[in-house]
C-alpha cells in the first residue's frame, strides 16, 4: 500500500514535470516567433524589399525585436550591405543596427555606395585599410579609389607583404591598375611592393594571356 507521503511526493513530481513541459513549450514558442521575424527581416534585407523591412521594423521593434540578431548566416545589416541596398541599411541603422562585418562584404562585392554609407557611420583607419586590400583583391576599381580618397592608406600591405598596386598587377586587374596610376599622377603615394617572386608570376601570367586560346567544338 502506498503511503500518504509517497502519494504526495509523486503528485508534486508530476506537477513539476507538467510545469516544466509547459514552460519549455512557451519558451520554444517565443523562440520560434522571434526566429521567424528575424528570418523574414533578413530575407527582406537580402532581397531589397524596403516596404517589407519598414513594416517589420515598425511592427516589431516596440516588442523587442533584436535588429542585430542573425538568421542562419548573417545579420540584417550584413545582408543589406552585401547586396548593396543602401536605403535598407539606413533604415536598420536608424533602428539601432550595428555594421559589424558589413564593410568586409561590401568591399568584397564592390558596393561603393554602401562603403560610403559605412564611412559616414564611422570607420577606423584599420577598417579602411583592411577594406582597401579586400576591394583590391577582387578588382573593384571604384571602391578602391573611393577608399583611398577617404584616407585609406595605399601603402598598407596584406599578410604576404603586397600593396594594392602589387595585388592589382599580380591578379591582372587592369582597370584597377589604371585607376591607381591616375591617383599616382595626382600625387598619391601608391607603391608597387611585395615578395620578389611576384614578378615571375606576373610575367608568366602575361605570357599565358598572349597564347592563343584553343576551343574545341562538338
Amino acid at each position: 500500500e502506498v503511503s500518504r507521503r509517497e502519494r504526495s511526493t509523486r503528485a508534486r513530481a508530476a506537477l513539476q514535470r507538467r510545469e516544466g513541459a509547459t514552460t519549455s513549450a512557451r519558451l520554444n514558442t517565443v523562440a520560434q516567433g522571434v526566429d521567424v521575424v528575424t528570418k523574414e527581416l533578413c530575407a527582406a534585407c537580402r532581397e531589397g524589399d524596403v516596404e517589407q523591412v519598414t513594416s517589420i521594423l515598425h511592427a516589431s521593434t516596440a516588442r523587442g525585436l533584436d535588429v542585430n540578431a542573425p538568421d542562419w548566416s548573417a545579420t540584417p545589416m550584413v545582408w543589406a550591405c552585401s547586396a548593396g541596398h543602401v536605403e535598407i541599411a539606413l533604415l536598420l541603422y536608424a533602428h539601432g543596427a550595428n555594421h559589424t562585418n558589413a564593410l568586409v562584404l561590401a568591399s568584397q562585392r564592390g558596393r561603393t555606395a554602401v562603403v560610403h554609407f559605412l564611412f559616414q557611420c564611422g570607420l577606423s583607419q584599420a577598417e579602411l585599410d583592411s577594406a582597401l586590400l579586400i576591394a583590391a583583391k577582387h578588382g573593384h576599381a571604384s571602391t578602391v579609389q573611393y577608399l583611398i580618397l577617404m584616407d585609406a592608406d595605399p601603402r598598407t600591405r596584406d599578410p604576404t607583404g603586397r600593396t594594392v598596386m602589387r595585388i592589382a598587377r599580380l591578379k591582372g586587374h587592369r582597370t584597377l591598375q589604371a585607376g591607381l596610376a591616375r591617383l599616382q599622377t595626382a600625387g598619391y603615394d601608391i607603391p608597387d611592393a611585395g615578395p620578389a617572386e611576384d614578378e615571375a608570376a606576373i610575367t608568366k601570367r602575361l605570357e599565358d594571356e598572349k597564347k592563343p586560346k584553343i576551343s574545341i567544338g562538338f
